[in-house]
């Protein structure tokens, strides 16, 4: 009795006397349930995409690739778990890819239904993913021939192409692709591109749910040679000792102002007002007066359409 009090006392001095806690189970590594199955249908594919979960259903990282059951089979109208089960197929493994491709002509004029499951190295599973229900249809054709030019409106897009609508990526030196716009045809004009900035574009058909490959990428750097409108409603009026010339203002956001000819020389370069008093004419002398406009990178229009005016 002695000798077992003075061995606790020892145990107590190297760190304590405390019984043996019984050991914990393996842990089961099971994959977290897939949550974000996602499906399209490309042109004549079928695009299958999921993450693969980085922990366990016991919030533990995953050891090793689990084995991927993904399965895509015809579906009735009413969903039934075992006939799918009996009719889906499955696609063959690819180790940690999560990116399946797989035909979709066998599938063509049919609903479709996908879903993915995970298994661990004893071939247990947390359960099927979200499933997914995918039409499918006969291909998109894709837009060809797409050519690209700047305008005085914008980026002009045009293609060759029978889908029934048609989707326009953009992409930017700071930011990758993204949706810009729809069109239900040829031609598509991106009005928010800016001159010098460098820009690519494709083109992808849709119809429902289903999308076309995607077109060859276009690329340009838009620059400003477009001039502004002619200036319209030139009028001269006969002052006391000048001749008074107004006209209607030009829309263009990028105007730079107005240039003043009198018989074909230029005697005001930069007008910014739509009004102009020429005191440095004569009595009995006609003049011939017209106007243009320009930008602010110095694109200048076409003259307007003259007047005349004399004083008396």
């Amino acid at each position: 009795m002695k000798r077992a009090a003075l061995v606790c006392v020892a145990a107590l001095l190297l760190g304590g006397c405390a019984s043996i806690a019984p050991p914990y189970p393996p842990a089961l590594n099971l994959p977290a349930r897939v949550t974000d199955l996602s499906a399209l249908q490309r042109g004549a594919q079928i695009y299958i995409q999921f993450a693969m979960p980085a922990l366990t259903t016991e919030a533990l990282p995953v050891k090793g690739v689990p084995e991927v059951d993904l399965r895509i089979g015809p579906s009735a109208r009413k969903f039934e778990m075992r006939d799918w089960l009996e009719t889906a197929k499955p696609l063959p493994p690819q180790g940690d890819k999560t990116l399946y491709v797989t035909p979709a002509g066998p599938y063509v004029g049919k609903d479709v239904v996908i879903a993915v499951r995970l298994k661990n190295a004893h071939g247990h599973d947390a359960g099927w993913s979200n499933f997914v229900a995918l039409s499918i249809t006969p291909a998109v054709a894709s837009a060809e021939n797409v050519k690209i030019q700047a305008t005085a409106q914008g980026v002009e897009l045009s293609w060759t192409g029978s889908a029934p609508g048609y989707r326009i990526y953009r992409k930017t030196d700071a930011l990758d692709f993204a949706p810009l716009g729809e069109t239900k045809q040829s031609p598509y004009l991106d009005t928010t591109a800016e001159y010098g900035k460098h820009y690519t574009y494709f083109v992808m058909g849709f119809h429902n749910a289903s999308e076309s490959e995607i077109s060859a990428e276009v690329t340009i750097t838009p620059i400003d040679t477009f001039a502004p409108a002619v200036p319209a409603g030139l009028n001269a009026i006969i002052g006391t000792r000048s001749i008074e010339l107004n006209w209607t203002r030009d829309p263009e956001p990028d105007l730079g102002g107005y240039r003043v000819y009198r018989d074909g020389a230029l005697i005001a370069g930069a007008v910014v007002s739509t009004s102009y008093s020429d005191r440095t004419v004569a009595p009995g002398v006609h003049y011939r007066y017209s106007v243009s406009a320009y930008d602010q990178t110095g694109n200048e229009s076409a003259q307007s359409a003259p007047v005349e005016a004399a004083l008396p």
